[in-house]
């Protein structure tokens, strides 16, 4: 997020929070993120729902909502939604992971831009550098797809014994003409 978050009110942990959660809204990594010192992922948890209901970061969670809603491009419109709904279902992996000289994929991030971005769901450190998790490309085409009329949802009323019914009447119209008597 570019815009800095006024909080002369939070200490630099809460403040390192705050941008965390802001980052990818997850109470728990932001403890992580910030620097919390925390005995394992559920002492992080319970310290990330703690922090969140603090009066001073309630507060500042709604300064940076309503100036977001003031700035057009994160209003939740039907246009900025299906905008956000397209980046996510025509991205690509090349948008932001290359082929090395070696053959093995490398996180590249330099051709990223705001759009790109929004198809990654997490960057994680692993053993072979980065793992890059992408949201659910097809349900986002789904999405797309029944917001567009292209998609419906069909009941089918049927009873089993029509269901043969028509797997036997459709055997008789594939199988072949009986043989003609001269």
């Amino acid at each position: 997020m570019a815009q800095e978050v006024a909080t002369p009110f939070l200490s630099e942990l809460e403040r390192a929070w705050l941008r965390a959660f802001l980052l990818h809204g997850n109470k728990t990594q932001a403890v992580i993120d910030a620097g919390f010192e925390v005995e394992d992922r559920l002492h992080a948890a319970a310290m990330g729902a703690s922090i969140a209901r603090r009066q001073s970061i309630r507060e500042a969670l709604a300064d940076v909502q309503s100036r977001l809603e003031e700035d057009g491009r994160f209003a939740p419109t039907p246009e900025n939604i299906m905008r956000e709904l397209a980046a996510v279902a025509f991205s690509r992996v090349t948008d932001f992971v290359r082929i090395a000289e070696d053959g093995r994929p490398e996180l590249d991030l330099s051709r990223m831009d705001h759009t790109t971005s929004a198809a990654i769901a997490s960057i994680e450190p692993s053993e072979y550098g980065h793992k890059v998790k992408v949201h659910d490309k097809l349900k986002a085409l789904e999405i797309m797809a029944k917001v567009h009329g292209m998609l419906k949802d069909v009941k089918v009323d049927i009873s089993f014994d029509e269901i043969q019914e028509r797997i036997a009447a459709g055997r008789a119209r594939l199988a072949p003409p009986p043989p003609i008597d001269e």
